[in-house]
Formats: C-alpha cells, structure tokens, sequence
C-alpha cells in the first residue's frame, strides 16, 4: 500500500513537471508580448513627441510671421485709435 501511494506520487511529479513546463513557456510568451507591446507603446510616444513638437515649431514660425494672433481688421481698429 505504500509503494502504491509512492508510485502514484511520482506520477503526479512527472505530470506537474509537464504542467509547470507548459506554464512556464506560456508565461514566457507572455512576457515576450509584453514587451513587444511596451516597444511599440514606446515608439508611438516618441512618434507623438516628435508631432507635437513639429506643431509647435509650426506655431512659433506663423507666431513670427504674424500669420497667428488677432484678425487683420482688428490690429487696424487698434492701429487707428492708437493714431487719433
């Protein structure tokens, strides 16, 4: 009766060293998606970095052609009060 209970525990070592092979590469795989995932996050940051700082070199050379701000008419409303 104990060697039955033996045998049966050996069996049930060699099945949880399948089981945790298995979970082990899985996990694995995981881990390797999960880095896959952050690489890519990782390139979409610097790839919104890059755009919002081509939109703000965008703004500050309109900014300094006076291509942004007020309307044209308004700067000659405040340009003719300025004048009387």
């Amino acid at each position: 009766m104990f060697l039955a209970e033996g045998d049966k525990s050996k069996s049930d070592d060699k099945m949880s060293d399948v089981e945790a092979k298995a979970k082990c590469e899985e996990i694995e795989k995981e881990e390797r998606e999960v880095k896959d995932i952050d690489v890519e996050i990782e390139g979409l940051q610097q790839k919104r970095q890059l755009k919002v700082l081509h939109i703000t070199s965008l703004r500050l050379e309109l900014t300094m052609n006076g291509r942004i701000g007020p309307p044209m008419p308004v700067i000659e409303k405040k340009r003719k009060r300025m004048r009387k």
